[in-house]
């Protein structure tokens, strides 16, 4: 196991259940704040009693595990290596069925109200913890296509005609 996932498992540990969603949200935040600053993070690697000073800025904006965790990643040197913890945070989630990756494909953009009908059913199915990507593939003919956490839901034409050709080709299996 590599050792950024270790310690997103340490950390998942660490926090509530249902907090872990924005433990996230707050990782992606801290990163983006460090990438701005990068020289500072390498001094943060060599200089972990630095930490007190990002401390101070940082308490009231996040949560105090996260800033903790952020402390151990930069007393172990690996806070350079936030960006892949954090993309790994976010495996784990989608792994463990607490966030659904929602991918639809789609063969032309989809309007708002369409949108608006997709991200309801999979709000109602799955539940407000879903990430929504939508995507154009010019190969479907027609349909939406989700996928949800690698699970293929196929409802597109491009579908229904290749079940046909299967048919066709090797007999119904009605």
């Amino acid at each position: 196991m590599r050792l950024t996932k270790q310690y997103v498992y340490a950390l998942l540990a660490s926090i509530p259940a249902d907090s872990s969603i924005d433990v996230w949200f707050q990782l992606q935040e801290l990163t983006q704040i460090l990438k701005q600053s990068d020289q500072y993070v390498h001094a943060l690697d060599v200089k972990a009693e630095s930490f007190q000073n990002l401390r101070t800025i940082l308490n009231g904006q996040f949560d105090a595990m996260v800033i903790n965790f952020l402390e151990v990643i930069t007393e172990e040197g690996m806070l350079h290596r936030l960006e892949t913890i954090t993309e790994d945070y976010y495996l784990i989630l989608v792994e463990e069925n607490i966030l659904f990756d929602v991918q639809v494909y789609s063969a032309n953009p989809l309007g708002e109200q369409i949108k608006n009908q997709i991200e309801s059913l999979i709000y109602n199915r799955w539940g407000e913890n879903s990430m929504i990507h939508y995507q154009i593939n010019k190969n479907l003919i027609g349909g939406i296509r989700l996928e949800v956490n690698g699970a293929v839901i196929d409802t597109t034409f491009r579908s229904r005609i290749d079940q046909i050709i299967r048919e066709v080709q090797h007999g119904s299996k009605k």
